[in-house]
């Protein structure tokens, strides 16, 4: 009987840990698909409409998109 109890709880400790990993893994592929699809949104509106933007509102934004372009690609190539 004890060596099935132990075998129950180690099985349901390996369950938890799987649980654990693949809804991390699902977590990220979320997030991952997010930032993708605002990185879409917000390209095509510079492009599709540049003369709503002002230049230095033009200026900031590429920036900052070139900052978030450079912090998700390290984010990508350091995936754990």
């Amino acid at each position: 009987m004890r060596l099935g109890a132990r075998w129950l709880f180690a099985a349901a400790r390996d369950m938890r840990e799987r649980n654990k990993t693949v809804l991390l893994q699902h977590g990220r592929e979320q997030v991952g698909q997010l930032i993708e699809r605002e990185f879409e949104r917000i390209s095509a509106l510079v492009t599709r409409e540049p003369g709503r933007l002002t230049p230095p509102c033009k200026r900031k934004l590429l920036g900052a998109l070139d900052l978030l372009e450079d912090h998700f690609a390290h984010l990508v190539a350091f995936r754990p």
